[in-house]
């Protein structure tokens, strides 16, 4: 397929492109829809810590499909099917992303005992890399940083590739044994995508039509140069079966049976990359086919014929075949990866039926932190704060599509959902309690992480039971519920919108675990603020990574300041180094303090 890459129009390559690019998929031949059956997408938002929360709703969801497919067939159990088409992740999506493609063909345990000893959750991925393996303990050990290491970020990002390298190495170990599980609501394979902020950029020209000499209708091109810098990455992933070649988009990496092939590897790099916290966790260098990006802007013209925008690559770049590039969190420009799940249901210029009566994809949008952005400045500030609001306006409009929103919003709108924690009877001004601490406050408590990960539990299943509903008439839910009697379709029936029925039915096995007087149990209590001894031990590991960071930040001025200006430097923050980090760490405990008041006041 590479020397398709050459050309702006593929005509001789109809078939495939149709196939993974449909200009509309309500009326592809190629790639259509299967019949009695509702398609839908994750698009997974950056959450920090709340990942946890996150990861709580991809266990029910596993839980509520696999239960539904182990009694199809049986009397009273609708017969539709659902299908998840691809799962777009920033950040913490991104890590939930990349755990659903490393369990999509494992069984596991789920989080049913909010109460008991989580010891039996030891192989479920989302409990165990979120609650237990993740905390601020380690990631401000100072183990990371050697004398002759740069200082690559303030955290401890060294134990998240600890916490990779030994989940690849399990699922290696266990997969004679364990592979296979079926999940046919995954289909025999789906795609992934992870939002990255490219820092080095892919450069495109934009050819403007612009006067030329002084004859009639004498034209001349020119182009405006621009680079790209919010980015993606694709990856096809095997549940069925081995990912053919010409299965998905040529920029698509296909995923191996084998977890210890370096594709995977590539996979865990790519959504650790998309989680780069800018200066708190390293930034990640990739490397890809150049090529790749050849695919980034198509289109497909009323005759059908594809056309392609490919970079404007320099010289010394088109000399490169691999295309190598350093990132940070994706979260930064792309935090609600929306229209990267949504495109790949509707096609390139299609639209997702969005009525009650027609609908069959919808993309559900899971945000931990769905709360609009603080205001920014207002009037004349001084030049410090100006810059950082410079910075914040970058970001937030990078995020910005009010369509998305306006949509998603809208009840009468079954193409779009959105899912955001809610929790009854809080004492706090927080429905999460990962919510303080721009979002780090997580990490800071198993208790929080434990907390939030079954408040996504319980909200997702909610949402699967009143939310993620179509009307009786739609032609889905009429084909699911033929066979079965009222008082068996009153079963999936939801309790908020009149005449509507679950898309993904809950099967009891599921729904004992929060209904009736289970519900008093479906959730531990809320978690409360820290205790003194628990607040002095967050200092220790506080102190304790800023004693090993500074030198190292110290020997990073030495690499970009000589001569006298920089011994004078050198010299100033020797001397300023002890009240300095005293306020450094008195900033982070008096930001700490007001997390746990929000916790604990109304």
């Amino acid at each position: 397929m590479q020397s398709i890459s050459q050309r702006h129009e593929y005509s001789d390559y109809v078939s495939e492109l149709k196939r993974w690019f449909p200009q509309d998929r309500s009326v592809s031949q190629e790639n259509p829809v299967p019949s009695h059956t509702f398609e839908f997408a994750l698009a997974l938002a950056g959450a920090v810590s709340g990942g946890a929360y996150a990861a709580g709703f991809m266990d029910v969801l596993f839980e509520a499909l696999d239960a539904w497919e182990a009694t199809r067939g049986q009397t009273g159990v609708p017969v539709h099917r659902v299908r998840l088409k691809t799962v777009s992740g920033a950040s913490a999506g991104a890590m939930n992303g990349a755990l659903a493609a490393l369990f999509a063909r494992r069984d596991f345990k789920h989080g049913r005992h909010p109460r008991e000893e989580p010891g039996y959750l030891f192989n479920n991925p989302f409990y165990q890399v979120w609650v237990r393996d993740i905390d601020a303990q380690r990631l401000l050990r100072p183990d990371d940083l050697g004398k002759d290491s740069a200082l690559r970020s303030l955290l401890n990002s060294a134990h998240l590739d600890q916490v990779a390298e030994s989940l690849l190495r399990r699922l290696d170990a266990t997969a004679e044994s364990s592979d296979g599980y079926q999940r046919s609501w995954m289909g025999d394979a789906f795609s992934l995508h992870f939002t990255v902020s490219n820092l080095r950029g892919v450069p495109y020209a934009f050819a403007f039509s612009t006067p030329k000499g002084e004859g009639p209708g004498a034209r001349d091109l020119t182009g405006h140069l621009s680079r790209l810098h919010q980015d993606h990455l694709s990856f096809a992933v095997p549940v069925g079966a081995a990912v053919q070649v010409l299965d998905f988009p040529p920029d698509h990496r296909a995923l191996p049976l084998d977890f210890l092939n370096e594709s995977w590897r590539d996979l865990i790099q790519g959504a650790l990359a998309a989680g780069a916290f800018p200066v708190a966790l390293q930034a990640r260098t990739l490397r890809r086919p150049r090529r790749d990006y050849d695919w980034r802007f198509i289109r497909c013209d009323d005759e059908g014929v594809y056309r392609f925008v490919t970079p404007a690559w320099g010289r010394e770049e088109e000399q490169e075949e691999t295309y190598c590039f350093l990132n940070v969190d994706g979260g930064v420009m792309n935090n609600e990866p929306f229209q990267l799940a949504r495109r790949t249901l509707s096609g390139l210029e299609g639209r997702n039926p969005r009525s009650g009566a027609a609908a069959n994809r919808a993309v559900i949008m899971l945000d931990p932190f769905p709360e609009a952005p603080a205001p920014g400045l207002a009037d004349q500030d001084s030049l410090a704060h100006i810059l950082l609001g410079l910075l914040s306006g970058l970001k937030n409009q990078t995020r910005f599509d009010c369509q998305d929103i306006r949509l998603a919003d809208a009840g009468d709108i079954y193409s779009r959902f959105l899912v955001a924690p809610r929790r009854s009877g809080k004492k706090g001004g927080l429905d999460i309690a990962a919510g303080g601490l721009q979002g780090f406050l997580g990490f800071f408590s198993e208790s929080y992480r434990h907390h939030d990960f079954f408040l996504g539990r319980l909200n997702g299943y909610k949402f699967l039971r009143d939310w993620f509903v179509l009307p009786a008439a739609n032609p889905v839910i009429q084909h699911g519920y033929a066979s079965l009697s009222d008082v068996e379709r009153e079963r999936f029936a939801s309790r908020v919108r009149r005449d509507h029925y679950q898309i993904a039915p809950l099967m009891a096995s599921v729904g004992k675990h929060f209904e009736g007087e289970a519900m008093e149990s479906a959730m531990p209590r809320w978690p409360g603020a820290l205790s003194r001894a628990e607040m002095t031990l967050a200092e220790g590991w506080i102190r304790d990574r800023l004693d090993a960071v500074w030198p190292q930040a110290l020997a990073e001025m030495r690499g970009v300041s000589a001569g006298w200006r920089g011994t004078l430097l050198r010299l100033g923050v020797g001397l300023c180094e002890r009240p300095v980090k005293a306020k450094l760490v008195d900033r982070v405990m008096q930001a700490l303090r007001g997390a746990m008041r929000e916790m604990s006041e109304g």
